[in-house]
């Protein structure tokens, strides 16, 4: 005798187990969802870090990168031309990346064509109680950490 579908049993079962599936990755996902902001602020701004070795590479000329933590922007800019704009990101409430602080041991860093820069520098992103730092060294190199 041939049977199409599925029995109660059958969906009851199948049912019960996707809830006790969803019910131990919802505190995960919900912890995700938190760090998100942080955690993406964090890999913009080291994409912004490495274009701003690109573009001086590029251009062969020194990159200005500003920051300016009250208002939560960093800025890339031409440093012969300061008024030259080549990014801005915001990280202010209305933003992608939603912080509560952007602060940074130095406003103002160089960063030189051969991707080096004018001293170490850390950025540090906090959203709640989430927090991540990007670290640019002397020697150009850009670590995101906890």
């Amino acid at each position: 005798m041939r049977r199409d579908g599925f029995t109660l049993l059958e969906l009851i079962v199948v049912i019960s187990i996707a809830a006790i599936v969803m019910g131990t990755a919802l505190p995960r996902i919900a912890s995700a969802m938190k760090r998100s902001p942080v955690t993406g602020g964090a890999t913009a701004l080291s994409g912004d870090l490495r274009m701003a070795q690109a573009m001086a590479g590029r251009t062969r000329q020194p990159i200005r990168v500003s920051v300016d933590p009250s208002g939560k922007v960093v800025r890339l800019r031409d440093y012969a031309t300061p008024a030259t704009m080549y990014n801005q990101r915001y990280f202010t409430t209305t933003s992608e990346y939603s912080l509560t602080t952007l602060s940074t041991t130095d406003t103002l860093v160089l960063v030189y064509p051969n991707g080096t820069t004018d001293g170490p520098v850390t950025f540090t992103l906090r959203s709640g109680d989430q927090q991540r730092t990007v670290q640019m060294t002397r020697a150009g190199m850009i670590r995101i950490g906890s």
